[in-house]
């Protein structure tokens, strides 16, 4: 969970939840704005096992997608 409260006259705005499902886990991001402050929730499941060398891209893939929605940035407006 991370709350970013932002100075006076800036508004924070919360983006659309996210969520990513696939064989290896799941990640989902929800955005909301209280009490002024924008409120970030994320959760990241890896289920348990290991990944066979031919699974190794697709499992890259997955990680890059989860780092792909965390690097979007916090929104703001004056």
């Amino acid at each position: 969970r991370l709350r970013v409260r932002p100075p006076p006259g800036v508004a924070p705005r919360a983006g659309a939840p996210e969520r990513l499902d696939g064989p290896f886990g799941a990640f989902e991001r929800a955005e909301r704005v209280e009490g002024g402050a924008l409120v970030r929730e994320e959760r990241l499941e890896l289920r348990p096992g290991r990944v066979a060398p031919a699974d190794y891209a697709a499992f890259g893939a997955f990680c890059g997608a989860v780092d792909a929605i965390q690097a979007r940035p916090v929104a703001f407006s004056r």
